[in-house]
């Protein structure tokens, strides 16, 4: 009850032809092939050791002046096949979107193909195989997508789930909403798929933020956001690493989801305060105590800093400059004596911690352990 197989050595007659070989030639082929396989499975047990439950998402970073504007910008893959676009990576917003084109009407050319419509980038639903409308019907539409400004509207129980995005400077992204499929690489040299991705199709945007790039990466504290997302799958934990706010596009870092944090050079000691998830809802909250100038407390009454009595504290990426309270702000324009990237806020109002105060530091926002990592780095890449 055995099975008996020959075992030749490659460099039997049968395998050279009958051409003799020399030892020479014996020892160089050995060596050739044993120093590609050693390779192979030294990359093999490399993997093995950091496989995609174990990497992180790795997606490159970058100012946004060459766009004009005053955000940080990623490139992001979204279909079957993929399509590539820039979008603004903003921990203050929710939704992830970009411009789409969903409807295709009879005759429209610019619905078979990949490319721009009216000299902007556009998403092309219909390309995907993968895209995947919310029936106005669902339970999600009606309830679980009000906080995204869903819209009532439901002619048919197969029409798309509609929304109305707001934001606080009065811009409107309108469009539907849909699971898609996100490519990514990994910190491990491998590409990963996240499947059943919420993102919005905006066809329609009013306001002048979005002038040459394709939409928003929304990176907020809730359930539906890209952060969200992207972390519950690889480990609870994004990290990012702004570059100074006026390098170019070729500058870059990475925005990293997972627990692999962004592998730059510290220039400091490595701190860590409490991300008060529950304090300010969909934003990433921290406690402050004060502000010191020359190592002397400022004369801040506390409730400036307390998110119960109107103030309280957030990090945004989205937001270029530092807001302050009132009484924050009096406190620091009279100790510095120069404007240094604040503005006021009339009291009771949020503080909010903009990027150019953020940037040549590292950031990690635990959202499983609710803590906030940051060191000074130069955001170059070790």
């Amino acid at each position: 009850n055995s099975i008996a197989l020959e075992l030749i050595h490659r460099h039997a007659p049968q395998f050279t032809n009958n051409h003799p070989i020399t030892q020479h030639q014996r020892l160089v082929d050995l060596l050739y092939h044993d120093i590609i396989r050693h390779g192979i499975m030294s990359h093999r047990r490399q993997a093995k050791e950091e496989d995609p439950l174990t990497a992180s998402i790795k997606m490159p970073l970058a100012s946004g002046r060459d766009f004009g504007i005053g955000q940080y910008i990623t490139s992001f893959k979204v279909g079957t096949p993929s399509q590539k676009f820039w979008l603004i990576v903003d921990t203050g917003s929710d939704l992830t979107w970009i411009r789409c084109r969903y409807r295709c009407s009879r005759g429209d050319r610019s619905c078979t193909r990949k490319g721009r419509i009216n000299r902007k980038r556009v998403f092309h639903a219909p390309l995907s195989s993968s895209f995947s409308p919310v029936p106005c019907f669902s339970e999600m539409c009606k309830v679980e997508l009000m906080n995204l400004f869903s819209l009532t509207t439901c002619p048919t129980p197969v029409t798309p789930c509609a929304y109305d995005y707001r934001y606080s400077d009065g811009s409107a992204a309108m469009g539907v909403f849909a699971n898609e499929t996100v490519s990514a690489g990994l910190t491990n040299g491998r590409k990963t798929r996240l499947h059943n991705v919420l993102i919005g199709c905006t066809d329609s945007f009013q306001g002048p933020t979005l002038q040459n790039v394709d939409g928003i990466m929304g990176l907020a504290n809730t359930k539906y956001s890209f952060a969200t997302n992207a972390a519950a799958t690889f480990g609870g934990k994004f990290s990012y690493c702004l570059v100074d706010h006026l390098s170019h596009l070729n500058a870059t870092n990475y925005i990293i989801f997972g627990t692999n944090r962004n592998q730059v050079k510290v220039s400091g000691n490595t701190r860590h305060t409490k991300l008060e998830l529950d304090a300010i809802p969909s934003f990433y909250a921290v406690k402050v105590i004060g502000i010191s100038v020359g190592n002397k407390m400022l004369e801040i009454p506390m409730q400036v800093w307390d998110a119960s009595e109107g103030g309280g504290t957030i990090i945004d990426s989205g937001t270029s400059l530092t807001f302050l309270a009132d009484p924050a702000y009096q406190a620091v324009m009279e100790a510095l004596k120069v404007c240094l990237g604040f503005l006021p806020a009339r009291f009771p109002a949020l503080s909010v911690i903009g990027n150019i105060m953020q940037q040549n530091y590292l950031w990690e926002f635990d959202l499983k352990g609710k803590r906030l990592v940051f060191a000074p780095s130069s955001c170059n890449s070790s």
